[in-house]
């Protein structure tokens, strides 16, 4: 799994998508039924917990057949007014990339499909979680491109609270290199 998180960044890199730029080094944890990996960025890393956000990748059983989550995480009225921000601003990048994609928005038993931009400007959030789903027996290089395309978001909305809103350049720098063609997660199974 660090192998796929590492040809992420790399690729990301080599596109002009700089991952990691800001945050700190993938933290690995290895428990009984859940291996992840998880990034954080320098500001919220020692954060007393109001604000938030996090990229994940993790290889699991839990609860359903074994399968590799991509997780986004963004807690707080700041980081979710900026993914509000960029879902307003960049409608066309959410629904070619994120909406009906087969992503799911929420947590536990309130993860539901995320299928509509009011999804996620609808209303006043204090936490947002986007998850995508493959299945073990998916090819790697799909999971990669999966975690590619939710660290777009990730980067987005790092960049939105720098003030450097570059979302949809980012996307399409991305989309380029991939020919358009985003990857569909598994919309059967929940994350």
């Amino acid at each position: 799994m660090p192998e796929i998180f590492d040809r992420a960044a790399a690729e990301l890199q080599a596109v002009g998508i700089r991952l990691l730029l800001g945050s700190g080094s993938p933290v690995w944890e290895d428990l009984a039924s859940v291996k992840r990996l998880t990034v954080v960025p320098l500001r919220f890393a020692s954060s007393n917990g109001n604000e938030s956000l996090s990229l994940t990748l993790a290889a699991t059983i839990q609860g359903g057949p074994p399968r590799y989550v991509v997780t986004l995480e963004v807690l707080g009225p700041l980081t979710c007014h900026a993914v509000q921000k960029l879902a307003l601003e960049c409608q066309d990048v959410w629904n070619g990339a994120y909406l009906r994609a087969g992503l799911w928005i929420g947590e536990g038993v309130n993860t539901r499909a995320l299928n509509d931009i009011s999804q996620i400007v609808g209303g006043k959030l204090e936490r947002v979680t986007i998850a995508g789903v493959f299945l073990h027996s998916d090819f790697s290089r799909t999971v990669q491109q999966g975690l590619m395309v939710i660290a777009v978001l990730y980067r987005s909305i790092l960049d939105h609270l720098s003030e450097a809103a570059k979302m949809r350049k980012l996307f399409n720098q991305l989309a380029h290199d991939k020919a358009n063609v985003t990857p569909r997660f598994q919309r059967i199974i929940r994350p």
